[in-house]
């Protein structure tokens, strides 16, 4: 059973071709990994997936009634201070109880 699927999808940002006719197809039980340079789109043809960014040409399908969720490759933190060589950063929404330390190099 097809779960999401992308057909002939097609993404450039300026000259920078990211997707050039892909088929994509993701059935129930199939997992997929992405290996790749910096930059090669990785998180984009992940953001296409989750309906996040619009293909230039192209279609996206997911089935009806599922739900696709990402975590962000990048934590969004919030610096309460500073002190010489380490950081404090809290979560927004978050107690005192759940600050983090993070050492800088």
């Amino acid at each position: 059973m097809d779960l999401l699927r992308l057909d002939r999808a097609g993404l450039a940002f300026g000259t920078q071709v990211l997707l050039d006719d892909v088929e994509l197809t993701l059935r129930r039980g199939e997992r997929l990994g992405l290996l790749g340079r910096n930059g090669a789109g990785k998180t984009t043809l992940l953001k296409v997936l989750a309906g996040d960014i619009d293909l230039d040409s192209g279609e996206r399908w997911v089935r009806p009634g599922i739900r696709i969720a990402r975590l962000e490759q990048t934590l969004r933190l919030k610096k309460a201070y500073q002190k010489e060589s380490q950081k404090r950063y809290t979560c927004p929404g978050k107690d005192l109880e759940d600050t983090h330390q993070v050492s800088t190099v």
